[in-house]
Protein backbone atom coordinates (compact mmCIF):
# COMPACT_ATOMS: atom_id res chain seq x y z
CA UNK A 1 0.00 0.00 0.00
CA UNK A 2 1.24 3.33 -0.85
CA UNK A 3 1.28 6.28 1.50
CA UNK A 4 -1.71 8.03 -0.08
CA UNK A 5 -3.94 5.03 0.48
CA UNK A 6 -2.75 4.86 4.09
CA UNK A 7 -3.60 8.52 4.62
CA UNK A 8 -7.09 8.06 3.17
CA UNK A 9 -7.79 4.98 5.31
CA UNK A 10 -6.48 6.77 8.40
CA UNK A 11 -8.68 9.79 7.65
CA UNK A 12 -11.73 7.56 7.26
CA UNK A 13 -10.97 5.82 10.55
CA UNK A 14 -10.57 9.17 12.38
CA UNK A 15 -13.83 10.40 10.85
CA UNK A 16 -15.65 7.21 11.93
CA UNK A 17 -14.20 7.48 15.44
CA UNK A 18 -15.42 11.09 15.73
CA UNK A 19 -18.82 10.06 14.40
CA UNK A 20 -19.10 7.21 16.93
CA UNK A 21 -18.04 9.50 19.82
CA UNK A 22 -20.63 12.13 18.75
CA UNK A 23 -23.33 9.46 18.58
CA UNK A 24 -22.43 8.20 22.05
CA UNK A 25 -22.51 11.74 23.49
CA UNK A 26 -25.89 12.32 21.85
CA UNK A 27 -27.33 9.12 23.34
CA UNK A 28 -25.97 9.93 26.83
CA UNK A 29 -27.31 13.51 26.77
CA UNK A 30 -30.68 12.38 25.43
CA UNK A 31 -30.96 9.76 28.20
CA UNK A 32 -30.02 12.30 30.89
CA UNK A 33 -32.56 14.81 29.59
CA UNK A 34 -35.27 12.16 29.60
CA UNK A 35 -34.33 11.16 33.17
CA UNK A 36 -34.44 14.77 34.31
CA UNK A 37 -37.86 15.26 32.70
CA UNK A 38 -39.16 12.11 34.33
CA UNK A 39 -37.83 13.28 37.71
CA UNK A 40 -39.51 16.64 37.30
CA UNK A 41 -42.80 14.99 36.38
CA UNK A 42 -42.52 12.53 39.26
CA UNK A 43 -41.64 15.30 41.70
CA UNK A 44 -44.56 17.39 40.44
CA UNK A 45 -46.92 14.44 40.87
CA UNK A 46 -45.63 13.85 44.41
CA UNK A 47 -46.21 17.53 45.28
CA UNK A 48 -49.71 17.43 43.76
CA UNK A 49 -50.49 14.27 45.70
CA UNK A 50 -49.31 15.94 48.92
CA UNK A 51 -51.54 18.96 48.22
CA UNK A 52 -54.52 16.72 47.43
CA UNK A 53 -53.96 14.71 50.61
CA UNK A 54 -53.72 17.91 52.70
CA UNK A 55 -56.89 19.26 51.12
CA UNK A 56 -58.72 16.00 51.79
CA UNK A 57 -57.57 16.05 55.43
CA UNK A 58 -58.66 19.70 55.82
CA UNK A 59 -62.02 18.93 54.25
CA UNK A 60 -62.54 15.96 56.57
CA UNK A 61 -61.74 18.08 59.64
CA UNK A 62 -64.06 20.85 58.40
CA UNK A 63 -66.83 18.28 57.86
CA UNK A 64 -66.39 17.04 61.42
CA UNK A 65 -66.64 20.57 62.77
CA UNK A 66 -69.71 21.23 60.62
CA UNK A 67 -71.37 18.05 61.86
CA UNK A 68 -70.78 19.10 65.48
CA UNK A 69 -71.99 22.66 64.93
CA UNK A 70 -74.65 22.03 62.30
CA UNK A 71 -77.48 23.78 64.17
CA UNK A 72 -75.35 26.69 65.36
CA UNK A 73 -73.80 27.22 61.94
CA UNK A 74 -77.15 27.58 60.22
CA UNK A 75 -78.23 30.23 62.73
CA UNK A 76 -74.96 32.14 62.39
CA UNK A 77 -75.09 32.10 58.59
CA UNK A 78 -78.65 33.40 58.55
CA UNK A 79 -77.84 36.12 61.09
CA UNK A 80 -74.69 37.20 59.27
CA UNK A 81 -76.48 37.37 55.92
CA UNK A 82 -79.24 39.62 57.27
CA UNK A 83 -76.65 41.77 59.04
CA UNK A 84 -74.52 42.11 55.88
CA UNK A 85 -77.56 43.07 53.80
CA UNK A 86 -78.54 45.72 56.35
CA UNK A 87 -75.01 47.16 56.33
CA UNK A 88 -74.96 47.25 52.53
CA UNK A 89 -78.31 49.03 52.38
CA UNK A 90 -77.11 51.56 54.95
CA UNK A 91 -73.92 52.23 52.96
CA UNK A 92 -75.91 52.74 49.74
CA UNK A 93 -78.33 55.09 51.49
CA UNK A 94 -75.44 57.07 53.02
CA UNK A 95 -73.74 57.27 49.64
CA UNK A 96 -76.97 58.50 47.99
CA UNK A 97 -77.39 61.12 50.72
CA UNK A 98 -73.81 62.32 50.22
CA UNK A 99 -74.31 62.62 46.46
CA UNK A 100 -77.55 64.54 46.86
CA UNK A 101 -76.00 66.81 49.50
CA UNK A 102 -73.03 67.46 47.20
CA UNK A 103 -75.39 68.31 44.32
CA UNK A 104 -77.42 70.61 46.57
CA UNK A 105 -74.27 72.37 47.81
CA UNK A 106 -73.05 72.77 44.24
CA UNK A 107 -76.38 74.34 43.24
CA UNK A 108 -76.28 76.61 46.31
CA UNK A 109 -72.82 77.82 45.25
CA UNK A 110 -74.10 78.57 41.74
CA UNK A 111 -77.11 80.40 43.21
CA UNK A 112 -74.83 82.55 45.42
CA UNK A 113 -72.73 83.50 42.39
CA UNK A 114 -75.87 84.26 40.31
CA UNK A 115 -77.25 86.47 43.05
CA UNK A 116 -74.04 88.50 43.14
CA UNK A 117 -73.71 88.66 39.34
CA UNK A 118 -77.27 89.73 38.81
CA UNK A 119 -79.67 89.05 35.97
CA UNK A 120 -77.82 88.55 32.70
CA UNK A 121 -79.14 86.34 29.89
CA UNK A 122 -75.84 86.47 27.96
CA UNK A 123 -74.01 84.27 30.51
CA UNK A 124 -74.35 80.97 32.30
CA UNK A 125 -72.79 79.64 35.50
CA UNK A 126 -70.78 76.43 35.71
CA UNK A 127 -69.32 74.59 38.68
CA UNK A 128 -65.69 73.73 37.94
CA UNK A 129 -65.29 71.67 41.12
CA UNK A 130 -63.98 72.20 44.65
CA UNK A 131 -60.61 73.38 45.90
CA UNK A 132 -58.67 71.98 48.86
CA UNK A 133 -60.46 74.35 51.24
CA UNK A 134 -63.84 72.91 50.22
CA UNK A 135 -64.83 76.03 48.30
CA UNK A 136 -66.76 75.59 45.07
CA UNK A 137 -65.18 77.17 41.99
CA UNK A 138 -67.92 78.70 39.85
CA UNK A 139 -67.20 80.17 36.44
CA UNK A 140 -69.32 82.75 34.67
CA UNK A 141 -69.22 81.97 30.95
CA UNK A 142 -70.45 83.71 27.82
CA UNK A 143 -73.25 81.79 26.12
CA UNK A 144 -71.98 82.61 22.61
CA UNK A 145 -68.52 80.98 22.98
CA UNK A 146 -68.25 79.53 26.53
CA UNK A 147 -65.41 81.87 27.38
CA UNK A 148 -64.96 82.25 31.15
CA UNK A 149 -65.30 85.92 32.02
CA UNK A 150 -65.33 85.70 35.81
CA UNK A 151 -64.64 83.28 38.64
CA UNK A 152 -66.18 82.83 42.07
CA UNK A 153 -64.86 80.89 45.05
CA UNK A 154 -67.92 80.08 47.17
CA UNK A 155 -67.99 78.67 50.71
CA UNK A 156 -71.48 77.18 50.92
CA UNK A 157 -71.38 76.52 54.67
CA UNK A 158 -70.73 80.20 55.49
CA UNK A 159 -72.36 81.70 52.38
CA UNK A 160 -69.23 83.76 51.72
CA UNK A 161 -67.58 84.20 48.32
CA UNK A 162 -64.81 85.98 46.49
CA UNK A 163 -64.96 86.96 42.85
CA UNK A 164 -62.05 87.36 40.45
Amino acid sequence: MNSNAKKIILSILVFLAILIIAALIYVIVKTNVRDVQENIITQGNIEQNDIVEETIEETKSEEKVEEKNEDNTENKVATNTVSELSNTETKVEDSDKEIKEEENNEQKAIDIAKKDWGTDSSVYFYSEGKNKKGEYIISVRKRENSEAISWYRVNVSTGSFTSE
